[in-house]
């Protein structure tokens, strides 16, 4: 079970996203920026915002305004990252959305990750551990939900979220990306 503070993120994203000239949701939005943050090139948050995009020019990072949901989901994405309590988790529906919902935005972070990461360029010296979780999460972003809500398939959901959550933080702690100037961490 993730904390509210994830819970309320994930549908101020949705809204500000559904703003955007962007069929980008809220959960693949998140796993690019993770994938991003752990690769270990250079990481500009204009750079991600404008691969949300689709690298359209409607829109610029530097316009947003700083307490917009897409800040505040850098500065808490950067902070659980940074954080020695493992407090980072993935930006989700709460855990009262119905079960194909929270499995189907999974499914899209798993995809963003890989885009955000693979769209940073290669990483030389990937262990074992962080090519095997790339597959994994490759397979993972092809899940397709079932519409029963069991308690069988709801703990197999958390075990998977668990698992993208840990092998995030294990792949950004292996290769962070040094991040582009000043942040702005919103408390």
């Amino acid at each position: 079970m993730r904390n509210r503070v994830d819970d309320s993120l994930f549908s101020a994203v949705a809204r500000a996203l559904a703003d955007l000239p962007t069929d980008i949701e809220a959960g693949e939005c998140h796993g690019m920026l993770c994938g991003m943050l752990s690769n270990p090139s250079y990481f500009d948050p204009a750079r991600w915002f404008a691969h949300v995009l689709g690298y359209a020019e409607q829109a610029r990072w530097q316009e947003l305004p700083l307490d917009s949901p897409l800040h505040v989901m850098l500065s808490d994405t950067l902070r659980g990252f940074a954080a020695d309590d493992f407090s980072f988790n993935p930006v989700l529906p709460p855990d009262t959305a119905p079960l194909a919902e929270r499995a189907a935005a999974l499914g899209l972070w798993c995809r963003g990750f890989l885009s955000g990461f693979g769209g940073q360029g290669a990483v030389p010296g990937l262990t074992a551990d962080g090519r095997e979780f790339l597959q994994d999460l490759a397979k993972i972003s092809q899940i397709e939900p079932d519409e029963a809500d069991t308690e069988m398939g709801e703990r197999a959901f958390l075990d998977v979220v668990e698992y993208a959550r840990m092998g995030a933080l294990l792949l950004n702690a292996e290769h962070p990306a040094p991040v582009a100037g000043p942040t702005t961490l919103i408390h």
